[in-house]
């Protein structure tokens, strides 16, 4: 977690202070209830302490958004715990969020009930 994707560094380290380290696991999903899902969890080292800070949304209408707003609350969190210290990540540029999945998940109508097989080309057979 501490070796993160340049393209996946956005999320719970904005507002992160110099001379902090973060450890970071991302996730998102588009869903056609509640839009999109947008998740970044971290565990901060440094400055004589070390801490978490966790952000789940949904309901996001684009990935941008719910990364925006994961990366306010997480802002908040690091200036309430760390007063008077320098930034070291502002927000992710809006142009550096990608929508394009990533295949680490099934589209959302290619999932199969319990015992169920998949049927051909991971469509799911009709009862």
């Amino acid at each position: 977690m501490a070796d993160v994707r340049s393209d996946q560094r956005w999320g719970v380290p904005a507002g992160m202070p110099r001379g902090i380290r973060a450890h970071l696991k991302n996730g998102w999903l588009p869903r056609t209830a509640h839009g999109w899902r947008v998740h970044s969890a971290g565990v901060f080292t440094g400055g004589g302490r070390t801490y978490r800070i966790v952000v789940l949304s949904h309901g996001n209408p684009s990935m941008a958004y719910g990364v925006r707003t994961v990366e306010r609350v997480a802002h908040a969190v690091h200036r309430a715990l760390h007063r008077g210290r320098a930034i070291a990540q502002g927000f992710t540029p809006e142009s550096e969020i990608s929508e394009v999945p990533d295949g680490s998940a099934p589209a959302e109508g290619d999932f199969t009930r319990p015992g169920e097989e998949p049927g051909p080309k991971g469509e799911n057979p009709t009862t």
